[in-house]
């Protein structure tokens, strides 16, 4: 049986207990085949078979009541409520919190070759984890927290979203220091440099955090208002769309992380935070 016979499995009225696709046969289409051609074509399934799985996939898990806590819907809305936290948290015990937002990205047409979304994500992740290790060997304290997501753009190229908040009464940093972590990426990768990343683009620096941070939703009930910066790289997480609602984008963002077998999140606490979060998923 092929994906595409797979993906037409998953129709509103077919049994999701009879439906569900094998584990792993979407991760090892989209990762392990050498003959990947293009952004079209994923180990020889094409994007639009791909998508039409994940779609099936996603409506199945969202009729399925007994498997609801672990969807990937689910699982992204409890990824997505803890990184609202870490914020929350973050700027009440710091006593003067700062926020930036580092992006991290690159120009796949600079190679001499098609790449397709799966090295895109491997070519812009080497590049976040280069930023990260520059921004911290910068930071000269301990008082920081910091989360990233990967995510892509609306023609599919991908790229990652870090949202920083450091303490400025212990830790001497500013929006410089993440740019200099954006510089090493700029450095290392083929297709990154200066005109994709300019500086009011590339870096954003709040060092009022408190007074720039809104409250939406249910925010009040559930600990507060969040800064714009870790709302939007929060909002970055694949599967975090509703079934039925999903745009375009979300939905080939979803495949390609499905696809994928490294984290799509970084997250580190630096000593920064109380006890109780070293236990949370996600924190290194």
């Amino acid at each position: 049986m092929t994906l595409t016979d797979i993906a037409r499995q998953f129709q509103p009225g077919n049994d999701p207990e009879e439906t569900l696709l094998p584990k792993g046969t979407i991760s090892d289409v989209l990762s392990t085949d050498p003959d990947i051609v293009g952004p079209e074509e994923l180990r020889g399934l094409t994007i639009s078979d791909a998508e039409d799985a994940y779609v099936g996939v996603r409506r199945a898990e969202a009729i399925n009541t007994s498997y609801h806590s672990g969807t990937k819907h689910e699982r992204a809305k409890r990824q997505y409520r803890l990184l609202l936290q870490i914020d929350r948290v973050a700027r009440q015990q710091f006593e003067q919190p700062a926020v930036g937002m580092q992006t991290v990205v690159f120009d796949p047409t600079q190679f001499d070759r098609v790449l397709d979304p799966i090295a895109q994500a491997t070519i812009t992740t080497e590049g976040v984890e280069r930023s990260i290790r520059r921004t911290r060997d910068r930071l000269d304290g301990e008082r920081y927290v910091y989360f990233g997501v990967r995510d892509i753009d609306s023609n599919g190229q991908s790229h990652w979203h870090v949202y920083w908040c450091l303490d400025q009464v212990v830790v001497a940093g500013d929006s410089l220091d993440l740019y200099a972590g954006i510089e090493a990426h700029i450095r290392h990768a083929t297709g990154a440099d200066y005109s994709n990343h300019p500086a009011t683009e590339a870096v954003k620096w709040d060092p009022y955090p408190n007074q720039t941070a809104e409250e939406w939703g249910s925010d009040r009930m559930n600990g507060g208002a969040v800064h714009p910066c870790a709302r939007y790289v929060a909002g970055s997480l694949p599967h975090i769309g509703v079934d039925g609602e999903m745009s375009p984008k979300q939905i080939r963002h979803g495949v390609v992380e499905w696809g994928r077998s490294d984290r799509t999140v970084r997250v580190s606490r630096r000593n920064a935070l109380p006890v109780e979060f070293e236990g949370m998923s996600g924190f290194e």
